[in-house]
């Protein structure tokens, strides 16, 4: 739970951590291979994530340039 990282424990343990000159992650996105029959390449969960990612920002990049095109004339006469 997100109420976690606010928690006493959580922030004293990364005080402690840095005192001692380690940089531990804080967050990190988990790199399991995905296997499957169907599966011929190399995927992991970090690959799916990072390509859902982009696929999201293009569909903002291509709402948001709809966004500014001006209304399509009726051709109704």
């Amino acid at each position: 739970q997100f109420a976690f990282e606010q928690s006493v424990t959580y922030r004293r343990l990364y005080q402690l951590a840095e005192r001692r000159g380690l940089k531990p992650a804080r967050e990190q996105l988990p790199d399991i291979d995905l296997n499957s029959p169907k599966i011929t390449r190399k995927l992991t969960t970090a690959w799916f994530a990072d390509r859902c990612e982009a696929r999201y920002r293009t569909c903002l990049a291509r709402d948001a340039a709809s966004a500014s095109l001006p209304p399509a004339s009726d051709p109704r006469p």
